[in-house]
């Protein structure tokens, strides 16, 4: 019986790469929905107290997300540019 013959890392990291989405759940929202996440982030910017986990909870709550508060906590990082 012979051993399979494993993908080279390289070749492995590559197809990875190609077969991942590079849409993320924000790109999906509708333009509204977008706006608002904007304006979200533009308040964020003049309240520097805002708590990202609790704001992120919120958004997820006020337009029916089905994504993780830790996913958008982290766009929400992005966006804010930390």
């Amino acid at each position: 019986m012979s051993k399979k013959q494993k993908v080279t890392a390289i070749d492995l990291v590559r197809a990875a790469a190609e077969t991942k989405s590079s849409k993320t759940w924000s790109d999906s929202l509708s333009e509204d929905d977008s706006c608002y996440l904007q304006n979200v982030v533009a308040v964020m910017r003049d309240t520097p107290k805002a708590a990202l986990y609790v704001v992120a909870k919120a958004v997820k709550l006020e337009l029916g997300l089905s994504v993780g508060i830790n996913t958008i906590a982290r766009t929400l990082k992005e966006m804010l540019g930390q």
